[in-house]
């Protein structure tokens, strides 16, 4: 879906990739001339087996067909269920989506899963066997990705967990701090890399009784090897004084802020939403709605940062797509 500026549905596009099958889209990015990537997975019914699923639009909302089969790819990794769950557009033109398999048995773990496209949807057979790397020593499904000016691959996955890919698709003993070439740094997810490489990762955290509906949220910064930042804050915090708030999504400014969007009220009625603004150094900005945070009246999965400084929030209300924009403050 595409707005204007001030809000008004410009038109809407959609893409299946099977007759009355299921498509269920995961992650998205913008290649560096405008055209949109989205990836998920797909299923030609419900009992059929699941595949990575790839679509790209023009900027106009058309799909594009110099990509794949008239604008859509679809790749089936070994083992069972597979997932897509994250992608970034290199500046080269390829894609590199990254997932997760499940075992093929109750003693076999799970494994996370890399695949590379060229530019116009095809394999990049160079990479990994096929195209496609497969590791059980990996992040599980990896919620970042990004590539370095060396061309290796950075994978977060589960919090803190990271893993460096070389730039044909070998897993490395350990993660070699470089300078980011390709990251996402705004949309839907809860990790995202800082441009030095430093990653942070918004949670949930219990502050009082486990068992009681009580949570706060809580951003932490990770040197690129997945070292804990001593110098961020950390301290939890909550959207308008909520006392059941949980982080769905994070977003960087240009100049260092954090935005962190997510719900509230999870446990009641009518589930709510909220913002806060985190300095670079992670207290909360004071500057920002009331002491650093708001409460929402719809579910915020999505943040897009403007050049203006303008907060667009993405979220939902009684299953309508929802847009609120706020301003910088």
């Amino acid at each position: 879906m595409r707005y204007t500026s001030s809000g008004t549905l410009i038109g809407t596009t959609r893409a299946s990739f099977f007759a009355n099958g299921i498509s269920s889209p995961s992650a998205v990015a913008v290649q560096p001339n405008g055209d949109i990537v989205v990836v998920g997975t797909a299923q030609a019914s419900v009992d059929a087996p699941f595949a990575f699923a790839l679509a790209r639009f023009k900027p106009d909302g058309q799909l594009d067909d110099t990509f794949g089969n008239g604008g859509l790819v679809t790749t089936t990794p070994s083992g069972p269920f597979p997932a897509a769950s994250a992608v970034i557009a290199q500046p080269n033109g390829q894609i590199l989506v990254g997932g997760f398999v499940d075992g093929t048995g109750v003693h076999t773990s799970g494994q996370t899963v890399l695949v590379r496209y060229n530019s116009n949807g095809s394999l990049d057979t160079i990479f990994g066997t096929g195209a496609i790397v497969e590791v059980q020593d990996g992040i599980a499904s990896p919620t970042a990705l990004a590539q370095l000016s060396n061309g290796s691959y950075l994978a977060v996955g589960g919090g803190s967990s990271i893993v460096e890919f070389s730039s044909t698709g070998v897993l490395q003993p350990a993660v070699t701090p470089g300078t980011l070439a390709a990251a996402i740094h705004s949309g839907s997810g809860t990790v995202l890399f800082q441009p030095n490489g430093d990653f942070v990762v918004a949670e949930t955290v219990h502050t009082g009784c486990v068992n009681c509906h009580t949570s706060d949220a809580q951003v932490s910064r990770f040197s690129e090897p997945g070292v804990l930042d001593p110098t961020f804050s950390s301290t939890p915090f909550t959207f308008g004084g909520n006392t059941e708030t949980q982080p769905q999504t994070i977003a960087l400014q240009s100049n260092g802020q954090i935005v962190v969007g997510g719900l509230t009220n999870a446990h009641g009625t009518p589930v709510t939403g909220g913002l806060a603004r985190l300095d670079s150094n992670g207290d909360l900005d004071i500057t920002f709605a009331t002491g650093g945070s708001l409460m929402s009246g719809q579910v915020v999965s999505g943040l897009l940062i403007q050049t203006d400084g303008k907060i667009v929030a993405v979220g939902e209300t009684d299953g309508n797509l929802v847009l609120a924009r706020y301003l910088a403050n």
